[in-house]
């Protein structure tokens, strides 16, 4: 009989989280092991893409903690091989659940984004977080972490040593990607190329820092025409479309809210722009790279570094300095590199690649009982 792993997370909502979650899904499907998807609750418009194969367990709570009974009754009752969870919360959740369950199954949690950083947008959510990691987390049969600094602020936070936290970055899908990225785009800017296009990928908040890239593009359009779109939603866009017409952008910057393709955007841009004051693992980036967009990134904590080389495959300038981010968009636009490198770089990050890892770490057989189940 083929293995049985299950994946725990919060719903279907939009998010970073989810898609790789379904994308992982479908390669260990493909790699013959069926696949639940656990889920808090079942909402969310991704629910969609769920493959046909996959089974939705629908926990039917309203918050991760109130999910617990009915995860331990799904533990009990499925028994899988293992249990992939993600995020702080659900984390602790899951492994509060094996306990309980007294069943054997395999549990990996997996970390998505820097404890350490989030506390800049969030301190009391990340105060608890660090609690919830430093007092669970070694209970798990084996912590993930989605780039190297995320798992150095796992450590450091949860007093667990680096050396038990592997580091599996997040895949992407690349012949998806290139697929979408052949659908037409209806947008003058792109029908009627007369100056360099930029791009931004995101959620309006603080964390992508694109007040920033607004005074970069008000430096930028003292020497060069050039424009910028900026795809995404959220909290700041009142804010965002206030500095614009500040800065006199309106005709070199416009925000396209959420686009269901972005695909198709990116890949007809001179150059993706990442400003972001912190990251996990930015998904965006390694989209670009698989698309053969020219990018330039802050050297953020944590993820373009790591996948940039260290500025090998593009520019990396320092957090909230739209001088250098404006000479590093410059440089690009001048002396583009070569989109088969960056595809090539894109590659080591391709689905079966970072499948592969998932499944050897999944299915691993544990070498010792997890103490855990039974000092607790």
């Amino acid at each position: 009989m083929a293995a049985r792993i299950a994946f725990f997370f919060g719903n279907f909502q939009g998010g970073g989280v989810q898609r790789v979650r379904l994308s992982l899904a479908r390669e260990f499907m493909a790699r013959g092991i069926r696949v639940d998807l656990v889920v808090v609750n079942a909402h969310g418009d991704l629910r969609k893409l769920v493959p046909n194969e996959a089974t939705v367990v629908d926990l039917g709570a309203s918050r991760a903690i109130l999910a617990l009974p009915a995860l331990v009754h799904y533990l009990r009752a499925a028994r899988p091989a293992a249990v992939l969870s993600s995020q702080t919360h659900h984390n602790v959740i899951a492994i509060i659940a094996r306990w309980l369950s007294r069943c054997s199954t395999r549990l990996v949690v997996g970390e998505h984004h820097n404890i350490q950083e989030y506390r800049q947008d969030s301190p009391f959510a990340a105060t608890m977080q660090m609690l919830g990691a430093r007092l669970f987390f070694g209970r798990a049969d084996a912590i993930v972490a989605v780039s190297k600094g995320v798992a150095d602020a796992l450590s450091q936070a949860s007093g667990i040593q680096r050396e038990r936290i592997q580091v599996i970055n997040n895949p992407i899908t690349i012949p998806e990607i290139l697929n979408k990225a052949e659908e037409a785009v209806s947008h003058a800017w792109f029908d009627q190329r007369e100056c360099p296009v930029l791009i931004a990928i995101g959620r309006l908040t603080r964390q992508k820092d694109f007040p920033t890239l607004l005074k970069t593009m008000a430096i930028l359009k003292t020497s060069r025409k050039v424009r910028l779109v900026i795809l995404g939603e959220g909290e700041d866009e009142a804010m965002l479309r206030k500095l614009v017409s500040e800065y006199r952008l309106d005709q070199n910057v416009q925000l396209l809210g959420f686009v269901s393709n972005p695909y198709a955007y990116l890949s007809r841009s001179d150059v993706f722009v990442l400003s972001s004051r912190w990251e996990g693992f930015p998904n965006t980036l390694l989209e670009a790279l698989a698309c053969g967009t020219p990018v330039v990134a802050t050297d953020c904590p944590s993820g373009p570094a790591e996948m940039l080389v260290n500025g090998q495959y593009g520019h990396l300038v320092p957090v909230g300095d739209p001088d250098a981010l404006a000479h590093a968009i410059d440089a690009t636009l001048d002396s583009p590199p070569h989109s088969k490198i960056l595809k090539q770089r894109a590659e080591d990050f391709s689905i079966s690649v970072i499948g592969k890892q998932y499944v050897d770490l999944l299915l691993k057989q544990k070498t010792e009982q997890n103490a855990f189940l039974g000092r607790m």
